[in-house]
């Protein structure tokens, strides 16, 4: 109950917020790529952070992309707009192995790089955490960004439950257990494989939030679903 000088009120709805910073308290645009649920979290805490984010997706499959889309359904309200810019980015396929997920890492981190300068956008949030990556693998992508005359901003530079409470704030309690095992994942003596020719296709979309974003965007990217 909330009682103010000539009100009285009973509240039947609490909402504790994913806590952090005002909205855009930054003041600065940073690029955050969704390619998974670990960096659907990342954008989040990016968010938290009191950034204003451009969101790119980078997907292999359209199962892939039908998946990254129901995701980040979850994330958009959050960017507190009514119409969002979405930049899709159809990748080479990876495997699984550590070697491959530090490849992908590097190669979306060159997509975030063209992307940053394009849209004249300063920072960008690498997908990374110093207590997942090794330090050596996190400071040359920090250093090739640092290089593109851009600012490099780790959002996930601690892992702990306060993370795992906002993915569920969010409604991806069913997708924790994959972010939990990507966060168990030894990369230690892994390496990111030598650059290989990428043939990336992109295609740029505004959406309009409402009750169906997940249809909106996947009718806009001509997606059977």
């Amino acid at each position: 109950i909330y009682v103010t000088k000539s009100n009285a009120y009973v509240c039947i709805f609490v909402d504790e917020g994913l806590g952090g910073n005002v909205n855009n308290s930054q003041l600065q645009k940073s690029i955050c790529c969704i390619t998974d649920e670990f960096s659907a979290v990342n954008c989040l805490e990016t968010i938290k952070q009191g950034f204003e984010v451009k969101l790119l997706i980078c997907y292999e499959t359209r199962e892939d992309l039908i998946h990254l889309v129901k995701i980040i359904d979850k994330i958009l309200p959050r960017m507190l707009s009514s119409e969002i810019e979405l930049e899709f980015h159809k990748i080479s396929k990876f495997g699984r192995n550590s070697e491959d997920v530090l490849s992908k890492n590097s190669l979306i981190t060159d997509i975030q790089i063209r992307s940053a300068k394009e849209k004249k956008i300063s920072h960008i949030s690498l997908t990374t955490s110093p207590l997942i990556f090794p330090s050596a693998y996190v400071e040359t992508l920090q250093k090739r960004i640092f290089n593109a005359g851009l600012v490099p901003h780790i959002s996930l530079s601690g892992i702990d439950s306060e993370i795992i409470k906002n993915a569920k704030e969010i409604g991806m309690e069913k997708h924790i257990p994959k972010i939990e095992k990507f966060m168990k994942t030894n990369f230690t003596k892994s390496k990111s494989n030598p650059h290989r020719k990428e043939k990336i296709s992109k295609k740029t979309i505004k959406v309009r939030l409402g009750p169906n974003n997940v249809h909106t965007i996947l009718d806009s990217l001509e997606i059977e679903h």
